[in-house]
C-alpha cells in the first residue's frame, strides 16, 4: 500500500515538474496568477448558474473579487485629479493620524491568533475581519489575515466561507501555501472534486517552483489521493 502511494506520488509530482518545466520565477507566478484568475471566473458562472432567486441577491465570487481590487494594496499610482475610493480616502486620512493601519491591523490578527489557538474561532474571526476592515497596504498582512479567517472558518465547518476567504488571500498572494491547502482541504469537503486537482496541482506547482518541502506538500498528496477514482 505504502509503495503504491509513493509511486502515484511519483507520477502526480512528474506530471507537475513538467508544467513548470523552463519557466522563470515571475513565469510561474504569473501563470499561478492566470490559472486563479481562469478558477474564479469558472466558479463565478456555476454560482450564477445555481443560484435561485434569494441567493441572486448576493455578490458572486467574481463580483467580491472586483472589490477587493479596490483595495488600497493593489492600486499601484493615486490619480489626485479624481475623486478618492472611500477607502482610499481613509487611508490617507489615518496616514495623517497617530493610527497606522498596518499597525492596527497587525494587532487585531495577533490577537485572532491568540484566540485561534484557544480554539475561539468565532472571537478569532471577528479580530481577523477587524484586520481586514483597516484595508492596510501591505499585501503580505492581508493575504495572512484572509487565510487566518479561512483556517477559523474550515474549525467551525463554514467550508464556503472558508474557499472564499483562501480565495482572497492569494489574490493578493498567488503562491500562500497555507491558503492553498486550505483550498484543496474546503474543495475536498465540499465533493467538488474536480476544483481539488486545481487546488492540488497550484500546491505542488509552489512547492518545486520554490524548491521547498514541507507538511503542507504532504497535505497536498492527501487531498489529492482522497479524491474518489
Amino acid at each position: 500500500m505504502k509503495q503504491d502511494y509513493i509511486k502515484m506520488a511519483s507520477s502526480y509530482q512528474d506530471e507537475i515538474k513538467e508544467k513548470i518545466k523552463g519557466l522563470t520565477k515571475e513565469e510561474a507566478e504569473a501563470k499561478l496568477n492566470n490559472d486563479l484568475d481562469d478558477y474564479i471566473q469558472n466558479l463565478a458562472k456555476q454560482q450564477k448558474e445555481n443560484k435561485s432567486a434569494e441567493e441572486k441577491k448576493e455578490l458572486t465570487i467574481d463580483e467580491k473579487i472586483e472589490e477587493l481590487y479596490r483595495h488600497p494594496a493593489f492600486m499601484q499610482e493615486i490619480d489626485f485629479s479624481k475623486p478618492l475610493s472611500p477607502d482610499l480616502e481613509g487611508l490617507m486620512r489615518l496616514k495623517y493620524e497617530d493610527e497606522d493601519p498596518t499597525a492596527k491591523a497587525e494587532s487585531y490578527k495577533d490577537e485572532g491568533n491568540y484566540l485561534f489557538k484557544k480554539k475561539q474561532y468565532k472571537t478569532a474571526i471577528e479580530n481577523y475581519t477587524e484586520g481586514i476592515k483597516c484595508k492596510c497596504p501591505d499585501r503580505q498582512l492581508n493575504a495572512i489575515l484572509y487565510s487566518n479567517r479561512a483556517a477559523c472558518h474550515y474549525h467551525l465547518g463554514n467550508y464556503r466561507s472558508s474557499l472564499n476567504d483562501s480565495i482572497f488571500s492569494r489574490k493578493f498572494k498567488s503562491t500562500h501555501m497555507k491558503s492553498i491547502v486550505r483550498g484543496a482541504m474546503c474543495c475536498l469537503q465540499l465533493k467538488r472534486y474536480d476544483d481539488v486537482k486545481v487546488w492540488c496541482d497550484a500546491g505542488l506547482f509552489v512547492s518545486f517552483d520554490q524548491n521547498t518541502t514541507s507538511r503542507c506538500e504532504a497535505t497536498v498528496f492527501n487531498c489529492y489521493y482522497s479524491i474518489p477514482k
